[in-house]
């Protein structure tokens, strides 16, 4: 019998295990058209066991069932269960170093001309700012005095 957990860790594992040989292999020998690389990435994947179910040293254990076994007489169907997992994979990448603080954007942002003009009609703005990393830009919210939004404005780094 094995645990719940270690199945997991271990399809987890060959995951991360076949994601790293398809880079390397990638790196090594570059199949490019016209500079177009053609290496690809597991971005999802699914399992899907049938497995009897049960408790074990405060652990749920399980025990796989072969599609054979599974039509065999000596199994309750009862305690045959499906265990269904969907791996997403996440890139481990750190945030890029932005080269405008969130302060440098809410400037630029006050001193362009259209924000001005509001700002004489409608008074003091609330104006925040907030990067995206997969975008490389910020995104810029320009709100009156009362809440409500005037501008969403789109600024890149």
């Amino acid at each position: 019998m094995a645990k719940v957990e270690d199945v997991l860790a271990g399809f987890g594992a060959a995951i991360v295990t076949a994601q790293s040989r398809i880079v390397q292999a990638a790196r090594e020998a570059p199949a490019s058209l016209d500079g177009l690389q053609t290496a690809f990435s597991i971005s999802e994947t699914e399992l899907e066991l049938k497995l009897v179910f049960a408790e074990q040293g405060g652990a749920t254990a399980i025990t796989p069932v072969s599609a054979g076994a599974g039509r065999m007489q000596d199994i309750d169907p009862g305690v045959v269960s499906t265990l269904r997992a969907k791996i997403l994979v996440v890139p481990d990448e750190s945030p890029a170093a932005t080269r405008k603080a969130p302060g440098q954007v809410r400037d630029e942002v006050l001193k362009r001309p259209d924000v001005q003009r509001l700002a004489r009609i409608l008074g003091d703005l609330a104006v925040t700012a907030s990067y995206l990393d997969p975008v490389r830009g910020w995104i810029v919210d320009v709100v009156e005095p009362g809440g409500r939004l005037l501008r969403r404005l789109q600024i890149d780094d």
